[in-house]
């Protein structure tokens, strides 16, 4: 898709909504090993269209804390967020995968941020703080990278 094509489309895409409909998080090591890290991640589920012009999207956010190996599970946090669109226009795959890439990580990441952060606090853990910014890179169509 054309950058012209996707921002004459864009500004027609309207957030109407946006809602935490699941949270799930587990201590499962409460020993803090010598070295911690950790990995998040954001994917997307579309859904066909809800209304006449109505689009929703679930962000499925994940936050993986560990030791030296993944498999040294510290902390675990997942959370999906629901975001409802409308538009007069038909919200097509190729448009869908740079909204992903774009806007969706715009709303949602600042709200996965702070239920992180919280969720860490409650749990007695040092706190991570998640970058301000998630990567928005926009991979080019025309090439397979």
């Amino acid at each position: 898709m054309e950058p012209k094509d996707y921002n004459e489309i864009i500004k027609t895409v309207d957030l109407t909504g946006f809602r935490l409909s699941a949270v799930e998080s587990k201590l499962v090591e409460q020993n803090l090993p010598a070295q911690m890290s950790a990995k998040f991640d954001l994917d997307y589920v579309r859904s066909d269209k809800v209304g006449e012009n109505d689009y929703l999207v679930t962000t499925k956010c994940s936050f993986l804390a560990f030791g030296a190996t993944e498999s040294e599970i510290i902390v675990d946090i997942k959370a999906d967020y629901v975001s409802t669109f409308v538009s007069p226009n038909v919200l097509t795959d190729e448009f869908f995968e740079i909204f992903k890439s774009t806007t969706l990580k715009v709303i949602a990441w600042p709200y996965f941020r702070e239920l992180v952060s919280g969720t860490l606090a409650k749990m007695g853990m040092p706190v991570f703080t998640l970058p301000m910014v998630i990567n928005t890179f926009v991979p080019d169509p025309k090439t397979k990278n």
